[in-house]
């Protein structure tokens, strides 16, 4: 009985959070969104580095939205637009969205629709279709302007639109896929390791940050699939293999080869245990089977509380994010687990509603030990959240619909 209650309760949110989002025309805050002030990028500090990884790293964590105030407009974002796009495809021929029903046709339109979109938000001066973020980005180790593409960004809005592909057939938007892997092989710079080349995360810089070239290889992989184009594989596997030097005994992976990135989070392990399960399931090679388990009793071990709750490191808890419960639906989606991580799955979702819903559709960014932030953001609470449950969904009615 309690498998009914729960795809209702699930259906009903998924349909609250897919109306918010089409009612805010898919636009919004990022936490990461504070350079795009005009009243900092009018001061004396706009050109300090450590002025604006403070400016950046004061708007993220303050529970108080000082957007209005400062002149940060909201807007749309191709990541956050990309999630809802795989999303809307995703629940297809669900429960929710039965083949010739209203919604169903409703969301082939909104599927067109932002697609359309994505195209029209590619970075600009690029041969290659590539996107990035609608905000200046300065972390510790480099600054990236407006728009500058990176093959996280790409790599999730090729996913969408893979997918919208398949819905509609539109061949634009394979086209732009193909495009892609182009930016991928010839736009990004080339990061040489002892067994094989990854990706630079942007075309400006050099970081080798070992989750975002997993994340070129999956989406390679998945342009392969479509495009039967074996060389693609080819390139894939090369940049696996230079990731390898990520890969610990216990089955851990550190974020980035810099020193002051060695850290251990959720929802990074969870993008490379889904990206080496999918290169898997497309390519059927087995050669990083042991890897996957490894970092897959390894992320289970280590990032989860027995009541669901997602701890956003390895060695600590907080602060609780709505990525780290997001990104575990696809995760276990790719990774095809048993019974056991079926009703972790539940014991997430419930606590990621509790936790992270506010009301409408509406989840919240972050909790951290002495308070929650309750800004509205699009890209990093709502859309994803949306894209996380439309996985477990998914998976329900799908993939391990026989063990439930």
């Amino acid at each position: 009985m309690r498998r009914e209650v729960m795809v209702s309760e699930l259906n009903e949110t998924l349909i609250e959070t897919y109306r918010y989002c089409k009612n805010i025309n898919y636009s919004g805050w990022d936490p990461y969104d504070g350079l795009n002030s005009k009243v900092f990028q009018r001061s004396f500090f706009k050109k300090s580095a450590i002025a604006r990884i403070f400016w950046t790293q004061l708007f993220k964590h303050s529970p108080i939205n000082f957007r209005q105030i400062m002149m940060v407009k909201e807007g749309q974002n191709p990541k956050g637009l990309a999630l809802v796009l795989s999303s809307l495809c995703n629940i297809l021929g669900t429960s929710i969205a039965p083949p010739g029903s209203q919604i169903d046709r409703e969301i082939r339109v909104e599927i067109i629709n932002i697609s359309d979109q994505l195209l029209q938000l590619r970075s600009q001066n690029y041969k290659h279709f590539c996107w990035g973020y609608n905000f200046p980005w300065q972390s510790r180790a480099s600054y990236l302007p407006k728009w500058t593409p990176t093959i996280v960004c790409t790599a999730f809005v090729v996913d969408g639109l893979l997918s919208a592909y398949k819905v509609t057939l539109d061949k634009r938007y394979l086209d732009a896929c193909i495009s892609s892997t182009l930016f991928a092989t010839n736009d990004l710079n080339k990061i040489e390791t002892k067994s094989g080349v990854g990706f630079s995360y942007s075309p400006l810089d050099n970081r080798f940050v070992y989750n975002a070239t997993l994340l070129g290889s999956r989406f390679l992989s998945a342009v392969s699939e479509v495009t039967q184009e074996k060389s693609l594989l080819t390139v894939a596997k090369s940049s696996i293999e230079s990731t390898r030097e990520a890969f610990s005994y216990d089955g851990s992976f550190v974020y980035a080869r810099e020193s002051i990135s060695k850290w251990q989070d959720n929802f990074h392990t969870g993008f490379n245990l889904e990206s080496l399960a999918r290169y898997r399931t497309i390519s059927g090679d087995t050669d990083y089977d042991k890897v996957i388990q490894l970092g897959t009793d390894y992320w289970l071990k280590n990032f989860f509380l027995k009541d669901g709750t997602c701890k956003y490191y390895n060695n600590k808890v907080y602060p609780l994010d709505i990525h780290c419960s997001s990104q575990v639906f696809p995760t276990l989606y790719y990774l095809g687990l048993s019974n056991k991580q079926i009703l972790l799955q539940e014991k997430v979702y419930l606590q990621m509603i509790k936790t992270f819903y506010e009301s409408s559709g509406n989840f919240r960014f972050q909790v951290k030990k002495q308070f929650p932030i309750k800004i509205k953001y699009f890209r990093w609470g709502t859309a994803w959240a949306f894209y996380g449950m439309s996985y477990f969904l998914k998976a329900r009615e799908t993939k391990f619909n026989h063990l439930l």
